[in-house]
């Protein structure tokens, strides 16, 4: 038979579960589950080892199966090459001569003033016409969206945000949308005013989810 003071602990490890599972199932996205208040009978008596070994356990394999029934945030999707390529996919059908009716140009849709400021002096055509320059430009691009939007990423990175999950490719594709001041604005609107959403109407939300889960090296 086990005291009063093991008793007291083992009551305070099940409201301790029940609590956990409560706010998991309260976190669900599926409706009409309810929670069965279990009210102890203070006055019952002491019970045994294996009394409280089972219960325990019951608790812990309730607990497990909440646990293992809320849904993934994502699966990972592949390498940094894959990652370009649904980039390029999604902007331009992967066609490195497309032009659309806002003058963006190449596989992954650039603008002349980002090309500038990367430091490219190259001429509409000879870019269009230059797929590896292309590639190199869009890595040039996420080496400085990294670079500046690092603090989110080590803040927001691999948590949740508006039914999104965060992670570091699904920030850079955001910032490749709409620049780095509309992904800022995505995470502190308070602070910031800039455009979330591209020439086309297509959100920084989008984007970030949508790519989430690529493994980025920058190297």
């Amino acid at each position: 038979m086990i005291n009063q003071t093991t008793y007291k602990q083992f009551l305070i490890a099940v409201f301790s579960l029940s609590s956990i599972v409560a706010m998991k199932i309260h976190s669900l996205p599926t409706g009409n589950i309810r929670e069965a208040a279990v009210v102890p009978n203070f006055s019952a008596p002491a019970l045994s080892k294996a009394s409280v070994a089972k219960a325990t356990e019951n608790s812990k394999t309730s607990l497990n199966a909440v646990l293992n029934a809320a849904p993934a945030p994502f699966k990972r999707r592949g390498s940094m090459s894959a990652f370009l390529t649904a980039i390029a996919k999604r902007e331009s059908n992967n066609d490195p001569t497309k032009v659309n009716y806002l003058g963006m140009m190449g596989k992954y849709q650039f603008s002349h003033g980002t090309l500038k400021r990367l430091g490219y002096d190259v001429t509409r055509e000879q870019f269009l016409n230059d797929s590896e320059l292309q590639d190199t430009a869009m890595m040039d691009n996420l080496r400085y969206n990294y670079q500046h939007l690092y603090p989110i990423i080590r803040t927001y990175g691999n948590t949740w945000k508006d039914g999104i999950y965060i992670t570091t490719a699904g920030i850079l594709a955001g910032a490749h949308l709409v620049g780095i001041g509309g992904v800022k604005t995505f995470f502190y609107p308070d602070q910031y005013n800039y455009r979330t959403v591209d020439g086309n109407g297509v959100s920084v939300g989008d984007y970030i989810q949508q790519f989430a889960g690529y493994r980025i090296s920058l190297k």
